[in-house]
């Protein structure tokens, strides 16, 4: 892990999960379902809260494809952080012609290297309380410490702090996060849900 210019870096992100695949099933608003990532990381995450509106969205996307190697920390926002968005603009970023912008913010929550909390807290008061982490997007994610807890601002200026740290699996590390963070580059055609 080093940092270059102000941002955080650590390797190329390569491999995120192996093998997701669209079920046959059809979603409740006609979509068809997808069904959540195998790999090593639905394990890791079991214990850590409710994560199928993200995996949903992985398997609706071409972002595990595009993926490979690693290691890789994932920003993780559970099934309430997605619930505080709108459920109309949810069901929008799911619509086949929202696909790039669905996979910009899914990539928005992986950032390449195995990065702990302990490291995020350790570059937080090395610069002097803020530091910031090049995402998998190519966008910049910036971290503090509010009160004991890690929060993560995204580029619009939404909030996620992390509720759980440094779940381990074998591509990389788990950071369980109370918001969905969206990229600046996303035009999501209306104002986020913050």
């Amino acid at each position: 892990m080093s940092f270059v210019g102000g941002i955080l870096t650590s390797g190329t992100l390569m491999l995120f999960l192996a093998g997701a695949a669209m079920s046959p099933g059809v979603a409740q608003n006609g979509a068809p379902e997808a069904s959540p990532p195998d790999g090593e990381l639905i394990e890791s995450l079991s214990g850590s809260g409710d994560f199928s509106e993200l995996f949903s969205a992985l398997g609706s996307t071409e972002v595990l494809d595009d993926l490979s190697g690693g290691p890789f920390t994932l920003f993780a926002p559970t099934d309430q952080a997605f619930a505080r968005m709108p459920a109309e603009r949810r069901a929008m970023l799911l619509l086949p012609e929202n696909e790039d912008r669905l996979e910009s913010i899914l990539e928005y929550h992986l950032v390449p290297g195995r990065i702990t909390a302990g490291d995020l807290a350790q570059a937080v008061r090395d610069r002097r309380g803020r530091t910031t982490l090049r995402t998998a997007s190519g966008d910049p994610l910036t971290v503090r410490i509010v009160g004991d807890a890690l929060e993560l601002t995204d580029q619009e200026g939404g909030r996620a702090r992390i509720s759980r740290q440094d779940i381990s699996h074998s591509d990389g590390l788990v950071h369980v996060i109370d918001a969905v963070l969206i990229p600046r580059n996303v035009n999501l055609g209306f104002t986020p849900y913050r």
